[in-house]
């Protein structure tokens, strides 16, 4: 994660586990040098759902705001077997550091 933070990564998906959610990872773990979000994907598409959370599929949206400020939000779509679709059932606003990550500069020899 550090290196991924150094980097520049905003947000470190995944979605292997089947269990939907949207966290800080400055919170988890901590010494990073910027925000960084973890979004894990539900199961979109399977009958392997985990508990009572249904299907899910997450709708990520890139915003750039005034003064160059950058944001994402993050939808948790879950489908709803009464109305046979998916609704939005969550929304997470992150904020993003927007630092550029670090370029490798390559000396010629």
């Amino acid at each position: 994660m550090q290196r991924w933070a150094r980097a520049g990564a905003d947000l470190i998906l995944g979605g292997h586990i089947h269990l939907p959610y949207v966290l800080p990872l400055p919170n988890i773990l901590g010494g990073l040098p910027r925000r960084v979000w973890t979004v894990q994907a539900g199961t979109a598409l399977s009958w392997r759902t985990r508990g009572t959370i249904d299907n899910s599929v997450n709708l990520i949206r890139h915003e750039r705001g005034a003064g160059g400020a950058q944001q994402a939000s993050v939808e948790r779509w879950d489908y709803s077997e009464t109305s046979g679709a998916f609704e939005m059932v969550a929304r997470h606003e992150l904020a993003l550091d927007g630092a550029p990550p670090p370029r490798a500069v390559t000396q010629p020899g």
